[in-house]
């Protein structure tokens, strides 16, 4: 078969995790000078319509390698995301995260079932 390239743009990659529908992939990425626990973006793009949204973590849509960058603000600069994991009876995903008050916990997509990602996901956060 063929290979093909789904994610590029940031310098780092890791965690991919394809939906129990097999439509969607989340992802962890982030960008030097940044290590994975300082600041992240946990990624979910739809595999039909090759969109992407950031879920959450840094929610500024990095260049990478130096590429043009917007601004961010403070609340959400340095917010850490990593390992998510599709719930293989519902669909709903969860990760590990910083991002309320700069310790380790588990948090969960509401209601994402088997829906498309859209980017009113991020609103549909919730702690475990």
């Amino acid at each position: 078969g063929t290979m093909e390239v789904i994610a590029s743009g940031n310098d780092f990659y890791t965690n991919p995790r394809l939906s129990k529908c097999g439509n969607q992939l989340a992802y962890v990425s982030w960008n030097h000078p940044n290590m994975p626990w300082d600041s992240t973006q946990l990624i979910v793009q739809n595999l039909l319509s090759k969109e992407e949204f950031i879920i959450a973590g840094n929610t500024k849509k990095e260049g990478g390698g130096g590429g043009e960058e917007e601004e961010l603000s403070d609340s959400n600069q340095f917010q850490s995301v990593m390992q998510p994991l599709w719930n293989p009876k519902n669909g709903d995903l969860y990760f590990i995260s910083d991002r309320q008050n700069g310790f380790w916990n588990i948090f969960k997509i509401i209601d994402s079932g088997n829906s498309i990602v859209d980017e009113s996901w991020s609103d549909k956060v919730s702690s475990v």
